[in-house]
């Protein structure tokens, strides 16, 4: 019987989805749809090779982005830099589209209970120089009520 289950315990394991399986990030995408708010707000940081600004808090209602402040100088960000930030459904977008391009490397993280990304750390290249990103989003906080 021991031996069985030392056989077994493995299998398991290789078995299990990763927490960047397409499998596991389309349930996770599937969990925040069943619970999206039409109104909400969060703060996004973007860690990157990029254009400031990198730590914005974003408000969204009905799944677009209708204001955004930049957290360092509090200062309204020009709707045209607004492509540069992602809604939840974005971020999710963003995570199966770089899982399909199979990069180096892809970290996420969810919140527990609302299933939303909390962590994304992409590096497109193993050797290419700033070609990495991560992005955190903090404080998602439902507005509709």
């Amino acid at each position: 019987m021991r031996i069985r289950i030392a056989l077994l315990v493995p299998l398991l394991i290789a078995c299990s989805a990763s927490p960047n399986s397409p499998g596991e990030i389309r349930a996770q995408r599937e969990q925040w749809a069943e619970r999206t708010p039409q109104h909400y707000q969060f703060d996004q940081d973007v860690l990157c090779f990029c254009v400031p600004p990198h730590a914005v808090r974003m408000e969204v209602r009905d799944g677009a982005i209708v204001a955004m402040t930049d957290r360092e100088t509090g200062a309204a960000v020009p709707q045209s830099s607004w492509g540069a930030f992602y809604t939840i459904e974005g971020l999710f977008e963003l995570i199966a589209e770089a899982a399909r391009m199979q990069p180096a490397r892809l970290d996420v993280t969810y919140h527990a209970t609302e299933h939303y990304p909390t962590s994304i750390s992409i590096d497109y290249m193993a050797n290419a120089a700033d070609d990495e990103v991560t992005i955190k989003v903090v404080a998602l906080t439902r507005m509709d009520g």
